[in-house]
């Protein structure tokens, strides 16, 4: 910027003539240099900026993911399908997030329950039997005393052999009827006095075979469930005469 400044003349002897043109003097404006602390201090400043923005937009952000949930509630041995199960936005912990929850519900189709579970609750690996591992053939329901069915432990999603007795006395035969099968469900009647606690035990069965031979031994012998996780191999029927024999005292 330019401006004009006219030089003051005395008035003097020496003063100038009426009407002299006056001297002028152009006086410029220095521009200042860019300092570089400055400009440091700019970027920190707009850096400071889009952190607190980032920051504040993070905060009111939504961090929930879909997590499968029951669209109902779901009983033991129930079956699922896609009608039963739903998503739900949820903020797990990474340890559950991870290996505990489910996020497609096509992971879960024909699984089997195996705990209770109410309307809007997630469901967790522990409460079912995946749909590998569920038995595909059948169930079968049968009432057991608690004591024959390891002291009424059993729960579901364990896996039993299933072994009866035919007979009594020296004529008595023991066999394995089921070497696997699934506990679906267990329900337990209340004791009454002087009677044995009675159980309500579903099975499910991987082959036509296993239904037949449990169904049998449920109707004429004694069944007795084992717990066990690789099942117990089929060796010959067990005979309480020949036990007898082979294994009584010498003379």
């Amino acid at each position: 910027m330019a401006v004009a400044l006219g030089r003051r003349r005395s008035f003097g002897p020496a003063a100038a003539v009426v009407g002299e043109p006056t001297e002028l003097r152009i006086v410029r404006r220095r521009r200042g240099r860019l300092n570089g602390r400055a400009l440091l201090g700019g970027v920190l400043v707009a850096v400071a900026g889009l952190g607190l923005f980032a920051g504040y937009s993070g905060a009111h952000s939504d961090h929930r993911i879909l997590f499968v949930v029951a669209a109902h509630d779901l009983q033991p041995g129930q079956r699922l399908t896609a009608s039963d199960l739903t998503t739900q936005p949820m903020q797990l912990p990474s340890g559950l997030a991870g290996a505990e929850a489910f996020r497609t519900l096509s992971a879960l189709e024909g699984a089997v329950v195996v705990a209770p579970l109410d309307a809007g609750e997630l469901v967790q690996v522990s409460d079912i039997v995946a749909a590998a591992d569920a038995p595909a053939a059948a169930e079968l329901s049968f009432s057991i005393d608690a004591g024959r069915a390891v002291a009424g432990t059993l729960q579901a999603g364990e896996t039993v052999s299933v072994l009866a007795t035919y007979g009594t006395g020296p004529q008595a035969v023991t066999m394995v009827v089921v070497s696997l099968a699934h506990v679906v469900s267990v329900s337990r009647s209340v004791t009454t006095l002087g009677a044995q606690s009675q159980e309500e035990v579903t099975l499910g069965l991987g082959a036509p075979a296993d239904v037949l031979a449990l169904t049998n031994a449920v109707d004429a012998g004694q069944v007795e469930l084992v717990r066990t996780s690789s099942g117990i191999g089929m060796p010959g029927p067990y005979s309480a005469g020949t036990a007898s024999t082979t294994a009584g005292p010498k003379p």
